[in-house]
């Protein structure tokens, strides 16, 4: 990215914030992990009549195929987060808000046009940050398994499922406050890091104007 203190300014800020969105990552897929988890288990519980009569070896695939889901659905969260595009633009274009059927997301949208800026939201688990909806799909494998297995769909949660399983907040995602920190982090390095891309726009801009004026 471009020559001189500038340019060195703007790939070192580049570093910065794909190191934190790689050790972001790595906590993410472990907070999927166990969010998932508890909430398959409260699933579980709330059907709890309905399992118990199933047969054994149907229990015991349903078990299986639960445990598979929660672990693609953890990988795939990971495997999102890692990909530097997320971070450096991280918000979700919603300038189209009459193309969302949901009211809640065109109000997003109308409340994104209103106040459009290109960097991420402050609070993680706003719905304009690319990062919490790659978070809030992490349920998406869990779908198809219990349609397989017969349980009735419920309304679609903001993430995309319909069994209520998705996240419906930092909190129920992970607890420990770990993500959060690791949030505030990535905020304060992409500030510099398109504070670097505006001084290096400006110093380019500056060395060819006197560049420019030299020739007269």
């Amino acid at each position: 990215m471009g020559t001189g203190a500038a340019g060195v300014r703007v790939d070192q800020a580049k570093r910065d914030v794909e190191a934190v969105a790689t050790e972001f990552a790595d906590a993410a897929e472990g907070a999927a992990r166990r969010s998932l988890r508890t909430a398959v288990d409260s699933f579980v519980g709330g059907h709890s009549e309905r399992i118990s009569h199933l047969e054994q070896d149907t229990q015991a695939s349903l078990h299986a195929a639960l445990d598979g889901a929660i672990e693609t659905g953890a990988r795939d969260v990971g495997e999102r987060l890692r990909k530097p595009d997320v971070w450096l633009h991280p918000t979700v274009m919603l300038d189209m808000a009459d193309e969302f059927v949901d009211t809640s997301w065109a109000l997003v949208g109308t409340e994104h046009r209103r106040h459009h800026h290109p960097g991420p939201e402050p609070r993680l688990d706003h719905p304009n940050n690319r990062v919490w909806m790659a978070m809030l799909n992490a349920a998406d494998p869990l779908d198809p398994v219990l349609k397989e297995y017969g349980f009735p769909e419920g309304d679609q949660d903001p993430g995309g499922g319909h069994y209520g399983l998705q996240p419906q907040s930092l909190r129920a995602f992970d607890d420990s406050g770990t993500l959060e920190k690791l949030w505030k982090r990535y905020l304060g390095g992409y500030e510099r890091w398109t504070s670097a891309l505006t001084g290096s726009k400006t110093e380019r801009k500056s060395g060819f104007m006197a560049r420019w004026r030299s020739k007269g």
